[in-house]
């Protein structure tokens, strides 16, 4: 002591110094390794979330030995400049070999541009061929099977079916052949997802596939985007102390506001399952369809497992009471390329594509019937019902079927700005959209 002031140690100034940059050191190592792992991790969905797993066999329920068709393996394409993109019949003709094609019977269907095109050339019951002959008096098993998006109106035509074809009554086809009816909500996936194309003996099933306006659609969609929480702000839930009670399924939902919604990539991250496949190398063992979610591959969509114990703490929590309806299931783009669809409207677009043109073109179904969800509303369900009767080759609609009345008032009670509308309007498929009829 000098003074009554302490005397520093020779030499500690320059171990503090030396403890300032260990410590520096150190947190710029954290840092780096941390990047390093994003990086290893983005590298693995990048080269591996891609690899081409499509060319597989799935058991389905109505053909255990069918076999998966795409438009990416060689064998299924015709034309190897075809482009995966198909905005209409002749796209879908020049994408597949012509033995996969259904023979349409009348000349004037070489050309289906709109909603009439597609009643009179798609739709009704087919002359197929089965690859086994009932007798006399068997009872043939006839499967409905309805598919459309989320927020389509599938679930109102189903109760119309099943109202009036009940599994209990055995009716008559034009050939005199007793049938039994059974109405399904799903097809080889969840109706609300796609179908993958397969070879085999469908004569015995018929497919319902409802459609809605693409504005109405999608303005839907934003307030309930089933299985798709990456595209909303939040959920709400029941707050007593602040008066706060959600009583309804809508009232719950925090939507993004509708320019976000529209143009949001239509995808998610990969579960913490998803990048433990990644990372064992295992994502080609996905392609059987026991792995992911629907019976999806790895690369066809995010994420390929999911349940409550994998949500991430760091994105949207879905409460538990919504997991059904609100878990994550991303479709991804079907050219076996992993990539995410650039929003909703572009997945609306091949939804068109696998609903309404390979469905009906390359199965080999007994009959198929294509429904805009506002013609129910307009004019009532009877010529749904008369669709589907003639699709199973009955004469006559079922005696004692009662028919749903029209619902004008229905239609349009949802306020969606004009902006909204234009834009909706002016992203769609053109050509797509006016085989529905919903294009000029």
């Amino acid at each position: 002591m000098k003074g009554g002031q302490r005397i520093p140690r020779r030499g500690g100034r320059r171990s503090l110094g030396c403890r300032w940059l260990f410590r520096k050191a150190r947190t710029i190592v954290a840092i780096t390794v941390s990047i390093l792992v994003i990086l290893y991790y983005y590298w693995l969905h990048r080269h591996l979330g891609g690899l081409n797993t499509q060319s597989s066999t799935v058991d389905s329920p109505s053909n255990s030995n069918s076999t998966v068709v795409t438009r990416n393996s060689s064998p299924s394409r015709r034309d190897a400049s075809c482009r995966f993109s198909i905005s209409s019949l002749r796209d879908l003709q020049d994408c597949y070999p012509p033995s996969l094609v259904r023979t349409l019977p009348k000349p004037s269907c070489n050309r289906v541009e709109d909603w009439d095109d597609v009643q009179r050339c798609l739709a009704g019951h087919f002359e197929t061929t089965s690859t086994s002959t009932p007798a006399d008096d068997d009872e043939i098993q006839i499967q409905v099977h309805i598919v459309g998006e989320r927020n389509s109106g599938t679930k109102f035509v189903m109760q119309e079916l099943q109202r009036c074809f009940p599994r209990s009554t055995t009716f008559v086809d034009q050939r005199q052949q007793k049938i039994k009816v059974r109405v399904h909500r799903d097809f080889h996936r969840s109706k609300h997802f796609f179908q993958p194309i397969l070879q085999g003996d469908y004569s015995k099933s018929v497919v319902v596939s409802v459609f809605r306006h693409a504005v109405e659609w999608t303005a839907a969609m934003r307030e309930m985007p089933y299985h798709s929480p990456n595209h909303i702000v939040g959920f709400v839930e029941s707050d007593p102390e602040n008066n706060l009670t959600v009583t309804s399924s809508q009232a719950d939902i925090l939507p993004l506001p509708w320019r976000d919604f529209v143009t949001r990539e239509w995808s998610t991250q990969r579960s913490l399952p998803d990048l433990e496949l990644m990372r064992t190398n295992r994502v080609a063992e996905t392609a059987n369809g026991d792995t992911c979610l629907q019976r999806f591959a790895f690369n066809e969509v995010v994420p390929c497992i999911f349940n409550e114990s994998h949500q991430d703490p760091t994105s949207i929590i879905i409460p538990e009471d919504k997991l059904r309806g609100y878990f994550p299931l991303y479709e991804l783009q079907r050219d076996g390329s992993g990539r995410s669809f650039a929003n909703i409207l572009a997945l609306r677009s091949e939804k068109i594509v696998n609903f309404l043109l390979e469905l009906s073109m390359l199965y080999n179904l007994r009959g198929y019937v294509p429904i805009r969800y506002e013609d129910l509303l307009i004019q009532g369900t009877r010529s749904l019902i008369e669709q589907v009767a003639r699709a199973l080759g009955l004469e006559n609609v079922p005696e004692g079927c009662t028919y749903t009345e029209a619902q004008p008032k229905r239609l349009g009670h949802r306020v969606i700005p004009q902006e909204f509308r234009d834009y909706v309007n002016q992203h769609v498929d053109t050509k797509l959209e006016r085989l529905l009829g919903y294009q000029k």
